[in-house]
């Protein structure tokens, strides 16, 4: 990242915040009956819980705590922060800002106290997607400190007044020398519209409006590249058919993702469509408006290159297409979500994502995920591990990178990965990513055949008619993914979870979900001297797909409505349920549910859940007591 001269290093910390609102925002009482929406509930949750946030620091002099620290998370855009992967950068479209209300001095430890205080302003009109989503949820709060105040300065943060776990600090290389000088980039964004015949006017209130948005999305987009922006002038007269913003940025060679580009430019869109009257002149509503982007080298703006992935399965001759598939053993969600979580993760590290790979095609004997990279060469030097990394995640569910399969399983199977462009001309292409692996799973290991045995003699007695067949044993059960270090047996805990029940419900937007719901109940303990068998309930984790974590709208428990919570794991991601012991101090008889986006793929169990089984952990206060369900 780029810095305006050498700076000193810089981190952050960071709270979760999902949890607090929602309990925030179930308690109170008030006679306002605007206070009784949701809506409202749930930003003054937020503002009420930031009262109370306190970090506590050991020095007087470890944070950077002037106006320009807060408004880095609050509305000014800065060169700098934020550091981590977002869709859109545009600050400004925040429903929250966050101040500091106070600094006093603790004793006993001896410490600075900083607390940090939260206000809803709502949404500018037009509402952007960015602020409808973080009216939505909150999942962390991000604040730049200096680098003395990593985590063994920091002694605790509280929220209202409880100590607060989840947090964390994180740090990046120091900037010791000013980026030298290289040709900058030229480039220009417009927008016009389609039908030459018959043009569209826009205002000039339009004009400088979506103006001052392209222009604070381009400076930030580039800035989140290390590179710096500059304008040429922008003209806004009282009726013009089109408009652009153009300038450089430098150094040429920092390339804004296509990713985000696409997310600048439908926001530039939406904004002229939820204008007010006057966008328009009357008899061109129905005229269609168009966004484009050039680059005068094509490196500012990255030029993508579309990439498949494929895992197939070859099964031997004498077999049918039953005995292995994909849709009847393997999920093609659950193949397509391994395959998307590799890939991603391995393009994100060498910086090669342009936009994320997606279920495209799925058959009895493959299944296929497509997306697009730049400036992939380095993935190259390892394509063929990536591609077996492919087949033993798919088929094998085994993260490690093994070249053989597991011993005794699927004799005679052969299974392929191939990673290749969407056009064939790219495959030498620098920018691409090219390889194939294939895995046989012979019977090379198999005994040889015995040798034929001499024919026994006939019996001098009357044979006894064999003893009926055993009746088969039942099917084992599911092996549990184990997310901690802790006792997960289930028969020696006082609850357990229930089989999911499915109705449809709605987000706290109005729109259509389908809401999947689980009963805790009580059950006695087979051995009562357990140490678990005493536990109370402080938080349930239920295992899902990183393909299906964007759909999730909403949880609830007994049927109050709360904003989700993660935990973030290699190949899964954990919905969870917390302050259980707070919230709903009689577990049993108890209802928790995830509300997921009606027409998403995710909308079933099967889909939803990770392995396509609905795995849920409970926990215990002290999380050494951590029975599984799968319900």
């Amino acid at each position: 990242m780029a810095a305006d001269g050498p700076r000193l290093r810089k981190g952050f910390i960071t709270f979760g915040v999902a949890v607090l609102i929602a309990a925030a925002s179930i308690s109170g009482v008030s006679s306002n009956p605007e206070e009784h929406s949701l809506a409202h509930r749930r930003r003054r949750g937020l503002q009420d819980a930031f009262s109370d946030i306190q970090a506590i620091v050991a020095d007087d002099n470890t944070i950077y705590s002037d106006s320009a620290y807060v408004q880095r998370i609050a509305g000014a855009e800065a060169t700098r922060f934020p550091f981590c992967k977002c869709k859109t950068y545009a600050c400004e479209c925040s429903p929250y800002t966050v101040s500091l209300s106070s600094v006093t001095k603790v004793t006993n430890p001896a410490a600075t106290k900083y607390c940090f205080k939260a206000k809803y302003n709502g949404c500018p009109t037009p509402v952007q997607p960015c602020c409808q989503a973080l009216s939505l949820n909150v999942e962390k709060i991000a604040f730049t400190t200096t680098s003395k105040c990593a985590k063994r300065n920091v002694s605790r943060v509280d929220v209202r007044g409880r100590m607060w776990s989840s947090w964390e600090t994180k740090s990046w290389p120091q900037v010791t020398t000013v980026t030298p000088f290289t040709e900058p980039c030229q480039w220009c964004a417009t927008i016009r519209g389609t039908d030459v015949s018959s043009p569209v006017a826009f205002s000039k209130s339009v004009c400088e409006y979506v103006t001052s948005r392209m222009r604070a999305n381009i400076t930030a987009g580039f800035a989140a590249v290390g590179a710096t922006v500059t304008f040429n002038g922008t003209t806004c007269d009282n009726t013009q058919t089109s408009f652009s913003v153009c300038g450089s940025s430098s150094p040429k060679e920092a390339v804004m993702s296509q990713v985000l580009a696409d997310s600048f430019i439908y926001e530039w869109l939406l904004n002229i469509a939820q204008q007010p009257s006057g966008v328009c002149p009357p008899g061109t509503l129905q005229t269609s408006v168009t966004a484009t982007v050039t680059a005068s080298f094509g490196t500012c703006f990255a030029e993508s290159c579309p990439v498949c992935a494929r895992v197939t399965i070859y099964p031997p001759p004498e077999a049918t297409v039953g005995p292995l598939n994909f849709g009847t053993n393997i999920s093609c969600s659950v193949a397509a979500a391994q395959m998307i979580n590799v890939l991603d993760s391995e393009a994100v590290v060498a910086n090669a994502l342009l936009k994320d790979f997606q279920l495209t095609a799925c058959g009895k004997l493959y299944v296929e995920v497509c997306g697009n990279v730049s400036n992939a060469g380095s993935l190259n030097n390892t394509v063929r591990e990536l591609a077996l990394k492919l087949v033993n995640v798919v088929i094998f569910n085994r993260s490690a990178v093994a070249y053989n399969c597991p011993a005794g399983q699927y004799r005679n199977y052969n299974f392929s990965a191939t990673i290749a462009p969407v056009n064939a001309s790219a495959e030498t292409d620098p920018k691409c990513i090219s390889g194939f692996t294939q895995m046989q799973c012979s019977d090379r290991l198999q005994p040889n055949a015995p040798a034929p045995r001499t024919p026994p003699r006939p019996p001098s007695k009357p044979l006894v008619p064999p003893s009926p067949p055993q009746p088969p044993r039942p099917p084992p059960a599911p092996q549990g993914v184990m997310t901690h270090k802790c006792d997960n047996g289930s028969t020696n805990v006082p609850y357990k979870l229930n089989n999911i029940e499915i109705s449809k419900g709605k987000d706290v937007f109005g729109n259509p979900t389908i809401a999947m719901c689980t009963r805790i109940s009580s059950q006695a303990c087979v051995n009562s001297t357990n140490s678990c068998c005493g536990m109370s309930l402080a938080k349930v984790e239920l295992l899902v797909n990183t393909a299906c974590k964007d759909n999730v709208r909403k949880i609830t428990i007994n049927g109050k409505d709360l904003p989700p919570s993660w935990a973030f794991y290699n190949i899964f991601n954990g919905l969870k349920f917390t302050d259980l012991d707070t919230l709903i101090p009689r577990a049993s008889g108890a209802t928790l549910c995830w509300h997921v986006k009606q027409t998403t793929t995710c909308n079933t169990p099967s889909s939803f859940c990770y392995l396509g089984r609905c795995q849920v952990n409970q926990f215990s206060p002290n999380n050494k007591c951590c029975p599984i369900n799968f319900i």
